[in-house]
């Protein structure tokens, strides 16, 4: 793996690590009705979590009033993204992709594992059997047209679709970007993501602002830009501090040291100004 791609591939490994986290969640809480988070600790790509999809809140629905309502008279998977995939909303067709999004990550999963032997699959994920039922009835021409409804969701700058739009990969092609770097398409959806995760920040989207950090600092689909990462890191310190949760000081000296004195100054200025575009009354 080229090393210039490593945020890319981070990003592929830890969306699909908060969906898994997201289904073991809904499981372990269905009884006490939690309401699932969206947070994520934006320090770097090891330390950082995606933000989890906004699916509806309980997965099936039963619409019987009995607590054991017959398995005919609950909701699968699959007709819940057939509803929303119908809806005006662009939040309700980000809902429709993020189960999409959390059954397609299973298939990956299982098919990766297809020539495992059933005690190992088990052994490596005891959990597994948990999911069991989580995407009844959804078919693969659902799987395959999740894409649609993602970008449905960036063009209305609902939170979260930006950074989904960067997971997927160019057009939910994952070797493109490595494969044809200079294919028109690819450089059009490396356009489109930016343009998308700018906006998302601009709004206040704390994922957004540290995909951008990641982007500018490795050169991944934008041109590296050192005094622009530091920008949105120094922005995101300021929010991780607001929430109670700063980050180790060593990160912003150590990028700091790579730069002149006025390229801090800069980027000190510049995150100031940013912050109170984006932030100052969010949070």
């Amino acid at each position: 793996m080229q090393p210039k791609f490593y945020v890319l591939y981070a990003a592929l490994i830890v969306g699909a690590a908060s969906v898994c986290l997201y289904l073991n969640k809904r499981i372990e809480d269905n009884t006490k009705q939690a309401m699932p988070g969206e947070t994520r600790e934006p320090e770097t790509s090891s330390s950082a979590s995606a933000p989890f999809l906004p699916v509806p809140e309980s997965l099936p629905t039963a619409t019987s009033s009995e607590p054991n309502a017959p398995r005919a008279l609950i909701q699968t998977a699959g007709a819940m993204i057939t509803n929303l995939s119908k809806s005006n909303d662009p939040n309700d067709r980000f809902r429709a992709y993020g189960l999409a999004y959390r059954c397609w990550t299973l298939h990956e999963m299982e098919a990766r594992e297809r020539n495992t032997v059933q005690a190992e699959r088990e052994a490596a994920h005891p959990e597994r059997a948990q999911y069991q039922g989580a995407c009844d009835g959804v078919t693969d021409s659902q799987l395959t047209s999740r894409y649609d409804n993602l970008k449905i969701a960036v063009a209305a700058n609902v939170r979260g679709a930006a950074h989904q739009y960067l997971v997927e990969g160019p057009f939910g092609d994952h070797d493109a970007l490595t494969q044809r770097p200079d294919d028109p398409l690819v450089v059009q959806w490396k356009q489109e993501t930016v343009a998308a995760l700018n906006s998302s920040a601009v709004s206040g989207d704390r994922v957004a602002i540290t995909d951008l950090m990641q982007l500018y600092d490795s050169g991944v689909i934008v041109p590296r830009d050192p005094v622009r990462s530091l920008t949105y890191l120094l922005v995101e310190n300021q929010l991780a501090a607001q929430s109670g949760h700063p980050h180790n000081s060593t990160y912003v000296q150590r990028a700091e040291a790579a730069l002149t004195a006025d390229q801090v100054a800069q980027a000190t200025q510049e995150s100031k100004i940013f912050y109170q575009h984006c932030c100052a009354k969010k949070y």
